[in-house]
């Protein structure tokens, strides 16, 4: 099964937990070889997508209402950060996805990843992707992990 642009509305009506399993379905189906951790795992899986031996956690936010600009709330507090190695954050814009990114674990907050876009500016930026070449975007941040990871540290130990 292949997502075209115009079914990108296959979110609307969803509950959060078929919001995220729709959200993890669209990403398998970009990957692949890629295994889909539900089918043989079950629910209790750490990550969602094994993908040539790379951990993924997909996570799927709705666009907040009560924010002055566009913002994006993924909770991660339930995600063993140290069984993951990317996670993959859609940002939806009523009911389809606006924005997608591609962040390496190491560097991302133990709680929660807010994402906002503010006159131009969007927070996490770099890390942003479509939908067809997030495997591109994976083995590009791959590259750089190192200095990211560095950079990253150095700004926590202030």
């Amino acid at each position: 099964m292949t997502y075209h642009r115009k079914d990108k509305t296959m979110f609307k009506g969803l509950g959060e937990h078929n919001l995220n399993r729709r959200a993890v379905d669209i990403i398998y189906q970009t990957l692949p070889g890629a295994l889909r951790m539900t089918d043989f795992v079950g629910q209790a899986a750490s990550f969602n997508i094994l993908w040539e031996k790379r951990r993924l956690c997909v996570r799927v936010a709705r666009q907040s209402r009560a924010a002055r600009f566009p913002r994006w709330v993924f909770a991660l507090s339930t995600v063993n950060k140290e069984k993951v190695d990317f996670f993959i954050f859609i940002a939806l814009t009523d009911n389809k996805i606006h924005k997608l990114f591609v962040v390496p674990a190491s560097i991302t907050p133990q709680i929660t990843v807010s994402i906002t876009e503010s006159v131009g500016f969007v927070r996490y930026g770099m890390f942003e992707t479509s939908l067809g070449k997030v495997g591109e975007k994976i083995e590009e941040i791959e590259a750089r992990l190192p200095e990211l990871e560095a950079a990253y540290k150095a700004v926590k130990a202030k």
